[in-house]
């Protein structure tokens, strides 16, 4: 009876161990993704034309910041383990920025680097 106890035991923890990004992961990924993008675009605005020029287009334009961009209501399915080791998923999700939520459902590309999973590639579906 022990022995099978034990048996049970292992098998639960290897099924729980599958090594494809989670629901957590995908969204603390995806979150990371989209903040370091706007941060990027921000950059750019400050080098080419000072901080008024980034201010100017968070203005003008909508531009969120940074800090503002939310990821939330991730599910991901279908996580399909690539040779290379990397994970695609289809992920529906909610974007907020703002007060502003948009559901969305995207294909991702997911590779772990330094123990982070990291988006490194995504089509909208």
């Amino acid at each position: 009876m022990k022995t099978h106890y034990m048996a049970v035991v292992l098998a639960l923890g290897l099924f729980g161990c599958s090594g494809a990004p989670g629901d957590s992961d995908v969204q603390t990924a995806l979150q990371t993704t989209l903040r370091t993008q706007v941060q990027e675009q921000m950059n750019v605005m400050s080098a080419l034309g000072g901080k008024s020029a980034s201010e100017a287009a968070q203005a003008m334009l909508g531009m969120p910041k940074p800090e503002d961009i939310h990821i939330e209501d991730m599910d991901v399915s279908d996580a399909q383990k690539q040779e290379n080791g990397d994970y695609v998923v289809k992920a529906n999700f909610t974007t907020k920025v703002g007060e502003k939520k948009e559901k969305s459902s995207a294909k991702l590309t997911l590779s772990k680097v330094n123990g982070q999973w990291k988006i490194s590639g995504m089509e909208k579906l």
